[in-house]
Parts: C-alpha cells; sequence; structure tokens
C-alpha cells in the first residue's frame, strides 16, 4: 500500500502532469479553462459580428477550446485517462482582469483562478505499483500536487482518489493587435469577435490554449 511519507512515485507523477500543462495549465498564463458548464472541442466557438473593440474592458468569463490542450502521454494508458478528463473539466475564473485595446496593441493584466477536478481511478491507481486506493495513496496524490503550487484536497472515494486543486497565476500581455472585418488578430493569431453594446466576445488560441473570452465595457466607459 503506498503511504504519503514514503512513496515518492506519486509525487513524481504529479510533477510529470504538471510539467506537461495538464493539472497545471495555469502556467498557460491568459486562458486555461471556462467559466462556464461546456468545454470540449466546439463548446466554445462563437460567431463574428465585428465592431469597435477599442476602449478598456472587464474580463468576465472564459471557456477553453480542450481539444488544444496538448497532452502528452504518462506512459500509462489508464493515467493519461485521468489526465484527459482534469484538461476536460478544467475552468479558469478571471479575477479583477481587464483587457484594453488602443489603435494598435492590446494589454491584458489581472489574476486567474483556476480550478481542477479530477479522479485518480482504480486503473491508473494499481498500474503505478500500488495496491489500489488508500488515503495514503490520496494523501501522496496530494502532497505532490501541493508541491507544484496547487492548493486542494485528495479524498478517498470508494476505489479511487478524488481530488479538487486552485492555483491563482498573475497574467501579463502586451502585444499588437489588428481588425479585419469580424476578425480580432491578437499578436499571430486570427479569430471571430463580436461586440454587442457595451458587451463583446473573441476568439483566440494566441493566449497558448484556444477559447473565448467574454467582456464588458469598463464602468467608466459606459454610456
Amino acid at each position: 500500500m503506498l503511504e504519503a511519507s514514503g512513496d515518492k512515485k506519486w509525487v513524481r507523477w504529479t510533477r510529470l502532469i504538471c510539467a506537461h500543462g495538464v493539472l497545471c495549465c495555469a502556467f498557460y498564463v491568459t486562458a486555461c479553462g471556462g467559466d462556464s458548464s461546456g468545454s470540449g472541442a466546439n463548446a466554445c466557438g462563437i460567431s463574428g459580428c465585428g465592431g469597435d473593440i477599442e476602449g478598456t474592458w472587464d474580463v468576465t468569463s472564459i471557456c477553453v477550446d480542450a481539444s488544444s490542450l496538448a497532452i502528452p502521454s504518462t506512459g500509462v494508458a489508464a493515467c493519461d485517462a485521468v489526465a484527459k478528463a482534469a484538461s476536460n473539466t478544467a475552468k479558469a475564473v478571471p479575477m479583477s482582469m481587464s483587457i484594453g485595446f488602443t489603435d494598435t496593441n492590446y494589454t491584458m493584466t489581472g489574476t486567474l483562478l483556476i480550478q481542477f477536478d479530477f479522479v485518480f481511478t482504480k486503473d491508473c491507481l494499481t498500474a503505478q505499483g500500488g495496491s489500489g486506493a488508500s488515503q495514503g495513496t490520496c494523501n501522496a496524490l496530494q502532497m505532490g500536487l501541493t508541491n507544484q503550487g496547487l492548493m486542494g484536497t485528495c479524498m478517498l472515494s470508494g476505489d479511487t482518489c478524488a481530488c479538487n486543486a486552485t492555483k491563482t497565476t498573475p497574467v501579463s500581455v502586451n502585444e499588437t493587435y489588428k481588425v479585419e472585418g469580424t476578425q480580432l488578430t491578437l499578436g499571430t493569431d486570427s479569430g471571430p469577435y463580436c461586440v454587442m453594446g457595451d458587451t463583446a466576445r473573441f476568439e483566440s488560441s494566441n493566449t497558448q490554449i484556444g477559447g473565448s473570452f467574454s467582456l464588458k465595457r469598463a464602468a467608466a466607459q459606459t454610456p
């Protein structure tokens, strides 16, 4: 039975996952999840309508396109499934995030709260050399996540370890942009955008993970 005090394997495994951006996708600074119940290849798509994007906007929500997450294999199929499920349900909650568009540049600043919920299955646990789930195993997993800067808990749930974790990460982006019809190009990536009064949405993968951003014009600029 794997115990938190002596097992280094789970710490190494969670470090491997974090290094490849699955459970620790908070390091992808500007978009890694969605404050939305829908995630997946098409859940975050929007229809472009164009409009005047200049000015300062508050970021109200971010929806990640989970298919844009690159997930290298851990070498264990059952554990790859755990990592995939975690990335599919990852959410990012913008905290005091804003984006400002001038004539040619945009800046994005603020903080993201990243949320993960994932389940280490019996198949994944036993494939790593353990005898199955125990609270000791879950404690070891929790220690591995904590060592990677993720706050949360891993609790025994039947024959699995159910974990939740959160991380806050600062956001700081300054790049060029341009508008062409209903397409908004941020840096080198182009996607549809739509301004509707004092709200707007745009779709981009230039922020390292593809998805869509929902915006509200900053209060000082609202007519």
